[in-house]
């Protein structure tokens, strides 16, 4: 407009050398209003196709809005707008590869899920079912009644009360049931909490192990065969010797009657029958180990007796949080993993005691100044039967292992650095 208004000043100027000041005044006048004219036609212009503009826009975002993301807006035409036209665009098929992505995604988790033989359910926090797979429904899903929705809860006592009743006591478990056909099935029950949207949710899975746990029992059965073989071996050998020498010491017509030889050989084997005795009370010891009977206990005196028994360093915590644990059973571990520091301390008193109180744990840790273990062994000595030492049942540290995860808690092992080892049993607070 400034434009105009510019122009017709100039020409009014070079026409008032010859024109009257009226007819200035209309000439001024009539390209004025041309002026104004062309610039509200102008004006209109650039407004349709802003409204142009943001209507497209406008249809765009609602198809979005519809989980379209195949929309395209034509940016041709649209000379002032083509840029923010075309960075829609950009966006839109930004979003259509990534949501295409998320959705394969989802169909391969999907697929994996469903196929899955783990029994798998989702329960949200007012315990109403919001997930469940195909192996789920075939086990809980009754014929008249959908599973997802269902309260969850009632329908698990009613279909696997054993389940029910190992994961209220613990967060997971290894339980046996009789199917249909006569056979029994082991499995390993879970439950765990997550978050979804910010909200609590609770994740069931039950996992098939018949098979796997056969085939451990299996190897367990073969190694425990070849240890006990090797000790009965190494026992009835020298007793069947001792036997004999015996024998031809006691004979009427010995050379010579020798009671100091009789009595090593009665002691000889006297020891090799206390030795086999021992090897299967050890092997008792592991057999015997039940679930644990918790109840509250104060954490420093278990430690302060522990102390009294093999006179090693205590060092932990004066205000130690009581503990939630089978006092026998923690006792027991304790007093295998002193003595198994005992053994490989260099001198008394090498061993100690400390402490690590955590949020809902307290981990208990047992330190010697020993060679240690071998790397390449140490992921093996709390295997049933596996042994670093010489004469030894390797039934100690699978003990501590047992009593360890019965509890919801841990063992582990780690190597100190300049020698010695640390054995960490964590266990819980009392609830």
């Amino acid at each position: 407009m400034a434009l105009a208004a510019l122009v017709v000043f100039n020409l009014v100027w070079v026409l008032g050398l010859v024109w009257s000041w009226h007819q200035h005044v209309l000439l001024f006048v009539l390209l004025l209003a041309a002026g104004v004219v062309t610039s509200v036609l102008f004006l209109r212009r650039t407004l349709l196709q802003q409204a142009s503009t943001i209507h497209l826009l406008e249809d765009g975002l609602l198809h979005m809005l519809d989980n379209n993301f195949a929309i395209s807006l034509p940016s041709e035409n649209a000379k002032n707008s083509a840029k923010i036209l075309s960075l829609f665009n950009q966006v839109t098929d930004k979003l259509r590869v990534e949501r295409q992505h998320i959705f394969q995604r989802e169909l391969l988790l999907d697929k994996v899920v469903n196929e899955s033989s783990v029994v798998t359910v989702l329960v949200n926090h007012n315990d109403i079912i919001v997930f469940a797979n195909h192996a789920a429904k075939q086990w809980f899903e009754p014929s008249s009644k959908a599973m997802i929705g269902a309260n969850w809860t009632p329908l698990f006592q009613e279909i696997t009360p054993l389940f029910y009743q190992q994961l209220s006591e613990q967060g997971s478990a290894i339980c046996t049931v009789e199917m249909g056909d006569a056979r029994s099935q082991s499995w390993h029950v879970s439950r765990s909490p997550l978050k979804l949207n910010g909200a609590s949710h609770t994740l069931y899975l039950f996992k098939p192990m018949t098979e796997a746990l056969n085939k451990q029992e299996l190897e367990i059965w073969k190694k425990a065969i070849r240890v006990i073989s090797h000790e009965l071996n190494n026992s009835i050998a020298p007793i069947s010797s001792l036997c004999h020498s015996g024998r031809l010491l006691s004979q009427p017509n010995a050379v010579e009657y020798d009671a100091e030889k009789l009595e090593r050989v009665f002691n000889g084997i006297s020891r090799r029958v206390n030795h086999l005795n021992d090897f299967v009370k050890s092997y008792g010891k592991l057999a015997r180990l039940g679930t644990p009977d918790k109840e509250r206990v104060n954490t420093l005196e278990l430690l302060q007796d522990i102390q009294l028994l093999y006179q090693c360093a205590l060092h932990v915590p004066e205000h130690l949080p009581p503990l939630h644990i089978d006092k026998a059973q923690v006792e027991q571990a304790l007093i295998n993993l002193v003595k198994n520091a005992n053994d490989a301390a260099s001198a008394a008193p090498a061993v100690a005691i400390t402490a690590n109180v955590l949020p809902t744990m307290v981990t208990i840790m047992v330190e010697d100044d020993g060679q240690g273990i071998p790397d390449d062994v140490i992921h093996q000595v709390m295997l049933p039967f596996f042994s670093t030492k010489q004469g030894g049942t390797g039934v100690g540290l699978a003990i501590c292992k047992n009593v360890a995860e019965g509890h919801c808690g841990s063992l582990t092992l780690r190597n100190k650095e300049g020698g010695g080892l640390i054995a960490s049993l964590s266990l819980p607070l009392e609830n």
